[in-house]
């Protein structure tokens, strides 16, 4: 007797995030459509408010925000990271190609704790950008995957408060502590995250 495959494929998605985060999947009772709704309800995601779309890995989703995001006009991204990222190093260099203005934050010696008044200082920005335009990217992992130390979410809200656009890097996490996102508090402009073993790659874009 054959057995049956449990393997599905997936869409084509383009470059052009936003067309497909609002238009990528219709209710049509498809099983891409089904394993949408239910991790976005597995992670306290509100439909409402999220697209959800599937990647090949954590590298192509950041490709994918990086090839989409507006960084012509809001020209700046921040990023912090102790450690090396393939992901992240493909969206500086898309940005950059781009014009935008790279930054990071810094980090102590030995702790690799995050050097706050730094950051707090990149965060603020002395030059003034028009009241609704955001500053750029600021990009915000979870935690480190050199030390596993947890950042505040603190830092996303002070982030927001001056208006930047932020995307919440969650890929650290395994599906068992999704829950403790604190979606409920926090609304990243976009989120990227990875279920192992259940699909590569996910990357989660805020409807506005």
């Amino acid at each position: 007797m054959e057995q049956e495959s449990s393997s599905f494929e997936l869409d084509y998605v383009s470059a052009n995030l936003p067309t497909h985060a609002l238009y990528g999947c219709s209710d049509d009772g498809s099983l891409e459509c089904y394993i949408r709704k239910r991790v976005m309800r597995y992670m306290n995601v509100n439909q409402a408010e999220y697209s959800m779309v599937f990647t090949m890995s954590v590298e192509s989703a950041f490709k994918l925000l990086a090839e989409s995001y507006p960084f012509p006009i809001n020209n700046r991204l921040l990023t912090i990271y102790d450690y090396e990222s393939e992901a992240v190093d493909g969206m500086v260099a898309s940005a950059r190609d781009k014009g935008a203005k790279i930054m990071t934050a810094s980090f102590k010696w030995p702790s690799l704790r995050i050097v706050a008044s730094d950051l707090k200082y990149k965060l603020r920005d002395k030059k003034k950008k028009k009241e609704q335009q955001a500053k750029g990217l600021f990009v915000f992992p979870v935690q480190s995957r050199f030390t596993g130390a947890k950042y505040s979410y603190q830092w996303m809200s002070q982030a927001q408060a001056n208006k930047w656009h932020v995307l919440l890097d969650a890929s650290a996490l395994g599906p068992k502590d999704m829950d403790s996102l604190g979606l409920s508090l926090f609304r990243p402009e976009f989120i990227v995250t990875s279920f192992y073993k259940v699909m590569n790659g996910t990357h989660i874009a805020k409807l506005s």
